[in-house]
């Protein structure tokens, strides 16, 4: 039977899908957001860091590994950023709805192995249900794999700045820098300080990091829809980050391809 080493899945005929080595292959699902990010980043910033995170693992990946790209989710569920004009969400019942129907559609072509890499904070939830689900249905191995559990280089930002930059701060801003440089608005960059940093400092058990977190929309953290220092952004450290995310994916990937 045929193998493919790396493709876009609807790149695919029917005919090439029937005659596919399924279980040398792991499909994986991109899912981003449309949503705001402040003044200076677009609605499509977790998209295009998922897009582009993808994109480069394929460049790590050794040739025994298949991997079919799914199309990639650009709407997910976005309830805390609705306030702002533009941000497009599914609601959490009907994001997993979705996602347990895609992977119906894996299980269809004969693949058992999936990974879903998400890139939105908001909805790492909807992934876990939606994953059990697919477990229980078919089966499958599904891998939930959340870029903001995948750590960073030491020293590529400061502690505050890990702890308080959730949204369109200088993670996400260098990461935007290097691979969508053009879409991020350099003029309207500032330090968006969160009002977790008071909380922190009255040393409260609420709060991020803390034995307790609170349910919050954006303007909760700050009015501007961003939360973090986006001056303290650069393309250098996107790029670093970038192949730290990349080689990680691409690992996930290959362990996915062995796994029982």
């Amino acid at each position: 039977m045929a193998s493919i080493r790396q493709a876009f899945w609807a790149d695919l005929t029917t005919d090439e899908f029937i005659g596919l080595n399924a279980d040398r292959h792991v499909a994986l699902l991109p899912i981003g957001a449309t949503e705001q990010h402040g003044p200076h980043l677009p609605l499509n910033t977790d998209t295009c860091i998922a897009n582009g995170i993808t994109a480069a693992a394929m460049e790590y990946l050794a040739d025994n590994v298949g991997v079919l790209i799914l199309p990639t989710f650009t709407v997910g569920s976005s309830d805390e950023h609705q306030a702002y004009p533009g941000t497009l969400s599914h609601p959490a019942e009907a994001l997993i709805g979705m996602l347990t129907d895609i992977g119906d559609g894996v299980a269809r072509a004969g693949l058992r192995r999936l990974v879903i890499f998400n890139t939105h904070g908001g909805q790492p939830q909807m992934v876990d249900i939606a994953g059990l689900r697919m477990r229980l249905r078919h089966r499958m191995l599904v891998v939930k794999a959340n870029v903001f559990r995948f750590g960073m280089p030491d020293g590529l930002f400061a502690a505050d700045e890990l702890r308080h930059g959730v949204h369109g701060g200088a993670i996400e801003t260098s990461l935007m820098l290097h691979l969508c440089p053009d879409c991020v608005r350099h003029e309207k960059a500032a330090d968006f300080e969160p009002s977790t940093r008071s909380l922190q400092s009255d040393e409260s058990h609420i709060g991020p990091g803390s034995p307790a977190n609170f349910a919050w929309a954006t303007q909760d953290l700050h009015p501007s829809g961003a939360v973090g220092d986006a001056t303290a952004a650069s393309t250098k450290k996107g790029a670093q980050l970038a192949t730290h995310y990349a080689k990680l994916l691409a690992a996930i990937l290959a362990d996915a391809s062995r796994f029982p």
